[in-house]
């Protein structure tokens, strides 16, 4: 009988624990739905996302001391959407977006100077030496699952036969939106072979800002979906607004992540964290002269 008891007692104290987080966790979005209610999902979902680039912004590059040999380097570029930018379109918007002409003469640098993008689970077999090493690989990734990644960007990415990542925010992958991409256009795109399906959560949360039991429900629930709408098993993941902890990382490694992607400036290499992977974000507002520059980065 006393066991028992204590049972019950351990049992309403782990409740107690993950009810008093949970309410902090509602707490906390309750207070930024004010913000919310004030202006289109689209600008919230990105409001942390903003960031004002530097007069020499090709120039990001981590501090490294000098080159490793036998390391192997390659960029992972950040791209969220491709689509024409209104003439009033905000700061956020414009940072946000690249144009679709400017994608394409972007996409036609690659091609004429031998760049080989290729996607992060190739990336992965290549570290590993089960794939070999192509010539100038190259990673574009494309975050949140933005309509025009499939309207804009993907005819010329086909056309260039480039491979690419996808980071889809799930929760609205089985909507009909006027700004994510349907499971039929993502369906398309991964059929295709060029594209590989990665998630970004299910709600786009950060998760270094989360209790315990959301992180544990954002990365198994958004895993569940593509498993589900693809019949695919996600091995990439990116974190919304970059936010990661230890948690995170021990998460994504139990549910059969290999890759992931931060917001952490610089090029990657062989021997980084796979599942902390730094990028070079490409900014809509700035030129093909800037996307030249970051796209030859050296480590």
């Amino acid at each position: 009988m006393k066991k028992e008891i204590e049972i019950a007692l351990i049992t309403i104290l782990v409740f107690v624990l993950v009810l008093v987080f949970s309410l902090q966790y509602v707490s906390e979005e309750r207070e930024e739905a004010l913000y919310e209610s004030t202006i289109t999902y689209e600008t919230y979902i990105h409001s942390k996302d903003l960031w004002k680039p530097a007069i020499n912004t090709h120039k990001i590059a981590r501090p490294k001391t000098q080159k490793e040999t036998g390391v192997s380097y390659v960029p992972i570029l950040m791209f969220h959407n491709v689509a024409p930018i209104p003439p009033n379109a905000s700061e956020l918007k414009k940072s946000l977006t690249v144009d679709p002409k400017l994608f394409e003469s972007m996409m036609e640098y690659l091609k004429k100077n031998g760049f080989t993008p290729i996607t992060l689970k190739e990336l992965n077999k290549i570290w590993a030496g089960k794939m070999p090493m192509p010539l100038k690989p190259i990673v574009l990734t494309f975050d949140d699952g933005d309509k025009g990644v499939y309207e804009y960007a993907y005819p010329i990415l086909k056309k260039y036969n480039f491979h690419f990542v996808i980071f889809l925010i799930t929760k609205y992958t089985g909507m009909h939106t006027h700004f994510y991409m349907s499971k039929t256009e993502v369906k398309e795109m991964h059929d295709s072979g060029l594209c590989e399906i990665g998630t970004h959560t299910r709600d786009h949360v950060n998760l270094k800002k989360t209790p315990l039991i959301t992180k544990i429900y954002e990365i198994k629930t958004c895993t569940n979906d593509v498993k589900r709408l693809f019949n695919y098993t996600p091995t990439s993941f990116c974190y919304p607004f970059g936010g990661f902890d230890r948690e995170s990382v021990e998460l994504l490694k139990a549910n059969g992540y290999t890759m992931a992607t931060t917001v952490i400036p610089g090029v990657a290499n062989s021997k980084d964290n796979p599942l902390l992977l730094p990028r070079i974000r490409i900014d809509g507002r700035e030129n093909l002269k800037a996307f030249i520059m970051k796209v030859n980065l050296k480590p």
